[in-house]
């Protein structure tokens, strides 16, 4: 028996008067676990998060405050921030990634997007104001593409041409993203953080929470990195949405550009990410995900005239990808 699960489950008998048996539900990208279990006839999960890799005080002070919005979110019934442990309200385990085709998509990307407005809103807890997205940690994540993908995954030596480049685009992609309205964000808005209850949605794993980019969440979920919408689809959604945020003095092609350009940021720290989880954390499912995230950029490229996509992503890091890692 793992000594944490075992110690979960006697955390859990000192509330219901039993240790309760636990059925793995999943992992995530963190270091968190899900289990599932049972209590007069009702059906919870217990979390297991390691408090020197996670913290449950910000997740519970969210928790409360999506709450205070009337999101159906994760509800936090007891924790102990000490033992790294939580009980929480059971969501389901229906993903909305496993409801999505592309004749469904616009209804349920509508009722996820109805969301964003309360998401918004959050910008403080009982814990104080959310941290924001500067450009350090901006950065920090175009670095992640760097350090993991293209030196630790695939030995790339950049030139003085393009390392120049990549530079470029970091200081475009920056720039974009801190020009934009800053507001509160869930940081992982899409179909795998979303849960399907009848005909609505459950929100899920939003600890990573900041005051950032007001296109972070909408990018997040119509450029999912796991499912792709079509081009038409995503377009129509994307214009809609514009049109309810009213931005006064935002033209509809400003507000594309910064919906496009943070695209380009999340997917290259996606990517990055994606090849740290396999060589940190030996979690190579996450693999199969880097090219379609990749594409994305790709699809932007000429638009915005990125020297980097075209000339160094495209032709050489792509390439490369398909070579040593193509699933």
């Amino acid at each position: 028996m793992d000594p944490r699960i075992d110690a979960l489950a006697t955390w859990l008998a000192s509330f219901i008067g039993k240790k309760p048996q636990l059925e793995v539900v999943s992992g995530d990208a963190s270091f968190r676990r899900y289990f599932r279990f049972s209590h007069d006839n009702c059906s919870y999960i217990a979390v297991d998060a390691p408090v020197d890799t996670e913290d449950s005080r910000l997740f519970c002070a969210l928790a409360n405050a999506y709450q205070q919005q009337q999101i159906n979110a994760s509800e936090v019934i007891k924790a102990d921030f000490e033992l790294g442990f939580m009980w929480q309200k059971d969501l389901g385990d229906q993903l909305l990634f496993n409801y999505l085709t592309p004749e469904s998509m616009p209804h349920w990307y509508r009722k996820a997007l109805n969301i964003l407005p309360k998401i918004n809103r959050i910008c403080v807890t009982e814990l104080g104001s959310l941290d924001s997205y500067n450009h350090q940690l901006l950065d920090a994540e175009l670095e992640i593409f760097n350090e993991w993908l293209l030196q630790r995954t695939l030995a790339f030596e950049f030139t003085e041409q393009s390392l120049a480049a990549w530079q470029q685009l970091k200081d475009i992609l920056i720039s974009s993203a801190l020009a934009q309205p800053q507001v509160g964000i869930h940081r992982d808005f899409h179909s795998r953080n979303l849960m399907v209850n009848n005909d609505e949605l459950a929100v899920i794993d939003f600890q990573g929470a900041l005051i950032g980019p007001i296109t972070y969440d909408l990018v997040s979920l119509l450029k999912d990195c796991y499912i792709n919408c079509p081009q038409q689809v995503r377009a129509k959604l994307l214009s809609d949405f514009y049109q309810q945020l009213d931005l006064q003095g935002v033209e509809y092609s400003q507000f594309e550009r910064w919906f496009d350009l943070m695209g380009a940021q999340r997917h290259l720290k996606a990517a990055g990410i994606f090849c740290r989880l396999n060589l940190r954390d030996g979690k190579s499912g996450y693999l199969k995900d880097v090219e379609a995230t990749l594409n994305y950029l790709v699809e932007i490229a000429d638009k915005y005239r990125l020297p980097f996509i075209t000339e160094v992503l495209e032709s050489q890091v792509l390439p490369s990808w398909r070579d040593q890692c193509g699933q």
